[in-house]
């Protein structure tokens, strides 16, 4: 049976599903580049813009509600049909709003999308794979959603780029192109999701689907496909087991029985927790800041600093560009020199080794929100690094960059803050 497992279909069948989770990143993650422009154009106060960011999970609510019937009535394959429409919909409909609220309207209905998406999508996975393939491919899935995020970012930063020099004869085009960048960012997901449109019939329904509707056949077939005839005959023989079992038992109340009860909860709780940890605010609203120089000890045992000046200034030139008052620069320093004193004894002395120091500058409000903190947090964290090149440093080729720039005009590229620090923005 292993030697008869078709990989590359597998593979393909996989990710053609994993697409759905580039586009639930997607519309989750294009949303940061465009809230200054959509707040700036519809003149929306605070509480507009939040309701804004947010929206978008009154229609995950309600898609995630019903996924799980549609998926079961009309077939997987359908249903990730339909989220691939609302998403497309959706990237259409808020590049051409025209006003505040036809695009909360849209914004809800990739809602809806993202959480149809995210529940059929593995759920699909699942239903394709081989058993000893299964918990990688559905993973699969996961990081399409970390690429989505990624791709988002990276679609921001071109149109933001391409603005400054690019020129169309067509209003319509200047418009969503150069003069209101946030409608371009809607609608450049309408890409990926015409091709998760398209590349869906290219895929056959879901062969457990297919065997719960007794369409045994077409069932086994795609199994055949999959693994091969004798992987095929006993899958089927598999469901037709687990149909057998519960179709006289299957009811609501064994939900409330056994052992159930406690892991739907878990999983309820860590869903909730997901959101209610607050990542989705810290990652469009969240002040932070944050250095990094090295304390080293010398051959006579003393202990040096380098330029401690130049990086305190550079936070302040962060603190500015993310409306955080200015540290005063000779406190800081003072206050890094004490705590390298305090904890000198960690402070390595072989070759190429140092103690890391990382100051950090954070907003400490209760609450998140559309406006600069009004209370911060600076610390400092120390940490003792082994060495970069432990074997000698020997020449290193690298590559000069001489057109693109790391730091886009309005951006953040040029601070240190600590959505680069997450990964995020790096």
């Amino acid at each position: 049976m292993k030697s008869q497992t078709n990989t590359g279909y597998v593979a393909f069948l996989s990710l053609v599903a994993a697409i759905g989770g580039i586009l639930f990143g997607y519309d989750t993650a294009v949303i940061s580049g465009t809230i200054s422009g959509v707040a700036s154009q519809f003149s929306l106060d605070a509480m507009q813009q939040g309701w804004f960011v947010g929206c978008a999970l009154v229609g995950s609510i309600g898609g995630v509600a019903v996924a799980g019937v549609l998926s079961d009535r009309f077939g997987r394959k359908l249903t990730m049909l339909l989220s691939a429409v609302l998403f497309t919909v959706s990237a259409v409909g808020c590049a051409v709003s025209a006003d505040f609220t036809q695009l909360v309207v849209y914004r809800i209905v990739g809602g809806v999308g993202i959480g149809v998406v995210s529940i059929v999508s593995p759920m699909y996975i699942s239903e394709v794979a081989v058993a000893r393939w299964r918990g990688t491919l559905v993973s699969l899935y996961q990081l399409a959603i970390t690429v989505g995020f990624l791709a988002a970012y990276l679609v921001n930063f071109q149109i933001l780029k391409s603005a400054e020099t690019a020129a169309y004869a067509s209003p319509w085009m200047q418009k969503i192109w150069v003069t209101e960048l946030w409608r371009g960012m809607f609608r450049a997901e309408t890409l990926p999701a015409l091709l998760f449109f398209t590349v869906i019939f290219f895929i056959p329904e879901s062969p457990r689907w297919l065997a719960t509707k007794l369409q045994y056949g077409k069932a086994e077939n795609i199994l055949s496909h999959i693994g091969g005839k004798e992987y095929a005959k006993k899958e089927i023989e598999s469901i037709k087991t687990v149909i057998s079992a519960t179709k006289e038992k299957l009811n609501i109340r064994l939900l409330f029985q056994g052992k159930i009860p406690g892991i739907l909860l878990i999983g309820i709780v860590i869903a909730a927790f997901q959101q209610w940890c607050g990542l989705n605010v810290v990652f469009n609203y969240a002040q932070e800041i944050f250095e990094g120089m090295k304390a080293y000890r010398t051959a006579d045992g003393s202990i040096q600093l380098f330029r401690p000046d130049k990086n305190m200034a550079r936070m302040n030139v962060s603190c500015d560009r993310l409306c955080i008052p200015k540290i005063d620069e000779e406190f800081a320093i003072k206050a890094i020199k004490t705590l390298v004193e305090v904890d000198k004894d960690w402070v390595p002395s072989l070759d190429g080794t140092s103690l890391y120091i990382s100051p950090y500058i954070f907003a400490t409000d209760a609450q998140v929100g559309v406006h600069p903190a009004k209370h911060l947090t600076f610390a400092i964290i120390l940490s003792p690094v082994g060495a970069y090149y432990p074997q000698g440093i020997a020449p290193v080729k690298i590559f000069v960059e001489q057109k693109y720039l790391r730091a886009v005009i309005g951006g953040t590229g040029f601070t240190k803050a600590g959505a680069k620090r997450s990964g995020r923005g790096r």
